[in-house]
């Protein structure tokens, strides 16, 4: 297996990897692995790619660390495969990737890579998976302050949240020919159906039909957000409004938290958002 590169994020899910380190070494003893450090990550990956003639990729992390290695692969023929190892693993949740260190593995040496879409945000950030501007945004960069991990790290900082449920912002959004002007503390880009927490809020999602849907909550109460964030429920009627598109803009009134796939970009005011169809070659 030299002709394997495994990317592993050592501290993402705060589990230990060693674990995963000895099984990949004792598989496929002439893999390379490569270990993220938080420093110039995304340049080292893309490097690395560029200038070997790897045969397939596989990345164990949580979203934000399979975005990265999948932002240095564009249009690749190199299928890329995943080893859920995040705190959430919504990408991996949503393509039904086994949650075992071992048959993930497996999976990821010999499935087939297939196209798989990617939202383009402002020509800079590429989404796989879910990005959003308000409630979640906010819960993901007080989740990154906070110094608990792992899935009740989420609830944990979800309860903090609670209170900026009625931090309301208006927005203009533009697709195609059409304008709407709306009201939400939650906006989503979204390229799937569910977050890794397993609340769907996009129900018609696919990752290979070359548009992505805008999802606005339009309502929700005190109770039903928290139950949804600590029960991991699915909405028995959506609060969102939906809209598929292939391009949208959006203009806030204020800055607002921004994320993509887990990871915090800070507070923003105006996005383009527009699909990348079959950007990259997926094993799942």
């Amino acid at each position: 297996m030299t002709e394997t590169l495994f990317v592993i994020n050592p501290v993402s899910g705060g589990e230990d990897k060693n674990d995963l380190k000895d099984l990949i070494r004792r598989s496929y003893p002439e893999a390379e692995i490569f270990l993220t450090t938080g420093k110039e990550d995304d340049k080292k990956v893309s490097e690395k790619i560029k200038s070997n003639t790897y045969q397939r990729v596989v990345v164990a992390g949580g979203d934000g660390t399979i975005a990265l290695v999948a932002n240095s692969m564009h249009y690749s023929d190199i299928p890329l495969g995943i080893i859920p190892a995040g705190s959430a693993n919504g990408l991996a949740r949503e393509l039904s990737i086994p949650t075992y260190f071992d048959k993930a593995l497996e999976k990821a040496i010999k499935g087939e890579g297939k196209p798989f879409d990617i939202i383009e945000v402002n020509k800079r950030w590429h989404v796989l998976h879910m990005a959003d501007f308000g409630l979640n945004a906010s819960l993901v960069r007080r989740y990154q302050n906070d110094d608990h991990r792992g899935f009740l790290g989420y609830a944990i900082s979800g309860l903090k949240e609670l209170p900026n449920l009625m931090n309301i912002n208006s927005f203009q959004m533009k697709v195609g020919n059409e304008t709407h002007q709306m009201e939400s503390n939650f906006v989503i880009l979204a390229n799937a159906r569910q977050y890794g927490t397993g609340i769907e809020v996009n129900p018609n999602g696919r990752v290979d039909d070359g548009k992505f849907e805008v999802c606005s909550l339009q309502h929700i109460s005190f109770e039903d957000y928290l139950r949804h964030v600590v029960d991991e429920r699915t909405f028995e009627f959506s609060p969102f409004k939906i809209t598929s598109a292939k391009q949208a803009s959006i203009q806030l009134k204020e800055p607002t938290d921004f994320q993509v796939d887990g990871e915090y970009i800070g507070t923003m005011d105006k996005l383009q958002a527009e699909i990348l169809s079959g950007a990259v070659r997926l094993v799942y």
